[in-house]
């Protein structure tokens, strides 16, 4: 049975870069589809432009041993490679997979909304290839 993804609505918090305490919102923006990927979503002010880190993971708990593989075939450049991505950081302290890209924040929604979706949607056909690349690689990382 094929899974159908629903669209949702993210509420962008500013998180204080020094406390890391969110202290207001920013607004709420529409994501179509692949929300499953979104791990979480804040501003942070950075030498006074607003910039959205945005942390996209598996979406589902990988196995041991597919952790590191994902990490080792996982291309950010992929992502990076999208004109308005400045960073793209994996971060290797979490349980699953995560990384962290960072745009600016643009003043319109429906733009912005349309930055998050294709960060989403290249995030997701990177880790289907990945996911490909690694599927017989399980004795390589036991």
């Amino acid at each position: 049975m094929m899974k159908i993804m629903e669209p949702f609505a993210v509420i962008l918090m500013r998180k204080n870069s020094e406390t890391g305490f969110f202290e207001s919102e920013v607004g709420s923006y529409n994501i179509p589809s692949m929300g499953e990927y979104l791990e979480s979503i804040f501003v942070i002010d950075k030498e006074e432009e607003d910039m959205v880190h945005l942390r996209i993971t598996t979406a589902t708990p990988v196995k041991d041993w597919e952790y590191s593989a994902i990490y080792d075939y996982y291309d950010e450049d992929r992502v990076s490679a999208l004109d308005f991505v400045i960073k793209v950081e994996p971060i290797e302290d979490d349980y699953d997979p995560l990384w962290e890209v960072t745009f600016k924040l643009l003043d319109n929604i429906e733009e912005t909304e349309e930055q998050i979706q294709k960060i989403l949607e290249t995030h997701h056909i990177e880790l289907q290839e990945v996911m490909q690349e690694i599927k017989d690689k399980e004795e390589e990382y036991k």
